[in-house]
């Protein structure tokens, strides 16, 4: 008799073991809600000159010679970024010399591990001429004052079809948030 409540006792335990594990199981295995956390680049963007851009001054930089479906680019650039909380601003310091032979798109883009958010985007910068001055995307996570980690996305396109460029650019940058 004590054996056959023994036996009881561990298939109860059992039981609800196995039901732990079901359960267990289950919950890894449902979908996590999906957020914005990769940033889509467009392979044709419009291509409207970025109503910031201002011709880079004292720029006597020539176009490099490349072959058929080749390019050259070269960037200044600073890896500090600033985004004002009250204006919606962000100040950075890029610059598509006229060296380049083809047009740019650059993304201040915020990363968190995986995630990644679009913080501001230009318009198409084309050879000769840079941007100082973005305004921040409207969908953002909430941001307090502070360093956030991020890249500059540098988009290449060809300036007469307007097709994107094989090759993109991320550049790490530090992200400061202020008042």
């Amino acid at each position: 008799m004590k054996s056959k409540k023994q036996i009881q006792i561990l298939i109860g335990i059992l039981v609800v073991l196995v039901g732990i594990i079901i359960l267990l199981l289950m919950r890894s295995c449902q979908k996590q809600p999906e957020g914005p956390n990769k940033v889509l680049a467009p392979d044709y963007p419009s291509m409207d000159v970025d109503k910031n851009a201002d011709k880079i001054p004292d720029d006597e930089s020539t176009k490099a010679d490349v072959s058929q479906g080749g390019g050259s680019v070269t960037i200044s650039f600073t890896d500090n970024v600033k985004y004002s909380l009250a204006s919606g601003e962000v100040s950075l310091y890029y610059q598509n010399p006229n060296a380049s032979t083809h047009n740019v798109v650059v993304q201040v883009i915020l990363t968190s591990g995986e995630d990644e958010y679009l913080l501001a985007q230009s318009g198409i910068l084309e050879p000769g001429y840079q941007v100082t001055s973005l305004q921040a995307e409207k969908d953002l996570p909430a941001l307090s004052e502070g360093g956030y980690n991020g890249k500059l996305k540098l988009l290449f396109y060809d300036p007469e079809t307007g097709e994107r460029a094989i090759v993109d650019t991320d550049i790490p940058c530090t992200v400061t948030v202020e008042k």
